[in-house]
């Protein structure tokens, strides 16, 4: 029988001084950090030396690939999936035809949104010889930018997964959050919550 070991490793990539945070059409200097920035690697290899390498991380530094590299031992898997709603479609549709990107739904010509959701989230779970849980690769299709706007350094609503998990299964379990194909997906349900509040911002 062919047995696969497994390692993990996280690292906190967390910048301590200012540095101007990535993305939107404007300069964006962080006024405190809401949920910490981290990288998740896990490495597999078989007898037959057969290895593979997975790595997420909030930013694209990668600081933990050696560690979870020689933290590999014998592991067992298994999948699972469930259903969550996470992305919705960023991009309603009005009576004149013409779609917008986080359009205003409460408009009196506003029909419906443009595309479907992919409510599945995926997950493959590890597991040492021993039956304990080590750590979880969870894919999502919605990228995680609840907080793309703010002035907040932030690993968003997976770094809340990853803080999850840890509470469940203890701090030693790793996460590796991964964003499948998403589209124009957004974790803001527009068709049904209109009153511009996020809950994550003020957290």
């Amino acid at each position: 029988m062919n047995k696969i070991k497994a390692g993990w490793a996280e690292a906190d990539i967390t910048p301590e001084d200012k540095v101007e945070i990535c993305g939107q059409y404007y300069q964006r200097l962080p006024r405190r950090i809401h949920l910490r920035l981290g990288g998740s690697v896990l490495v597999l290899e078989s007898d037959k030396s057969e290895q593979a390498v997975m790595i997420s991380v909030d930013l694209t530094i990668l600081p933990a690939v050696i560690k979870a590299w020689d933290s590999k031992s014998y592991s067992c898997f298994a999948n699972s999936f469930d259903f969550a709603a996470v992305g919705h479609c960023r991009r309603a549709v009005y009576t004149n035809g013409i779609s917008e990107m986080y359009g205003d739904t409460s408009r009196d010509d506003f029909i419906g949104m443009e595309g479907n959701e992919d409510s599945t989230v995926e997950i493959l779970f590890t597991f040492s010889e021993d039956k304990k849980p080590t750590g979880a690769v969870v894919n999502v299709a919605c990228p995680s930018q609840v907080m793309e706007a703010t002035y907040f350094i932030s690993s968003d609503f997976m770094g809340e997964v990853r803080m999850l998990l840890k509470g469940k299964f203890g701090q030693d379990f790793c996460t590796l959050c991964q964003i499948s194909s998403a589209g124009d997906q957004s974790p803001r349900d527009l068709a049904r919550i209109r009153d511009g509040v996020n809950k994550m911002y003020t957290v």
